[in-house]
């Protein structure tokens, strides 16, 4: 079964951060700049985390995981303003 996960990172070199965005165009697709949306199992999930965990520098990068349920996912598409 899949979950929808957002997945935003903030890299700050750019070869890194391009690593990042064609490594996660391959899970899922880009709704911003540094923002994707992913439709995942729970395996591929433990593999794009590796993937991140081996392009990211832990000192100067910060990625972003957050799984949104059902409802909140119903709740988001309601609301197109805030």
């Amino acid at each position: 079964m899949r979950s929808l996960f957002v997945i935003s990172y903030d890299i700050s070199d750019d070869k890194r951060r391009d690593r990042m965005r064609k490594f996660l165009e391959d899970y899922g697709h880009r709704v911003q700049k540094s923002v994707f949306e992913c439709f995942l199992t729970k395996e591929i999930l433990v593999e794009v985390k590796r993937g991140i965990e081996r392009i990211i520098s832990e000192k100067e990068d910060r990625v972003r995981i957050y799984q949104i349920c059902r409802a909140c996912r119903k709740r988001a598409s309601l609301s197109q303003a805030c």
